[in-house]
């Protein structure tokens, strides 16, 4: 793991994006082993949820209406 004692947000921020991406991707690699359909549910919504909230953290919706 890097190194945590940096004061450089910047790295922190990539050393939580990366650990987002590796449970993102740990949820959506055991949907296919889990045999209990609520418990698949919730890995499934979970990876979803987690995936949208990066993609709109990274790529925020502008709304045009707010700046007039």
């Amino acid at each position: 793991m890097p190194n945590e004692e940096t004061s450089n947000p910047q790295q922190h921020t990539a050393n939580v994006k990366q650990m987002l991406n590796d449970v993102i991707r740990h949820l959506s690699e055991d949907v296919g082993r889990i045999e209990e359909p609520r418990a698949e549910e919730l890995f499934e919504t979970t990876a979803e949820v987690l995936w949208n909230w990066e993609q709109h953290r990274e790529h925020p919706v502008v709304n045009e209406e707010a700046k007039t």
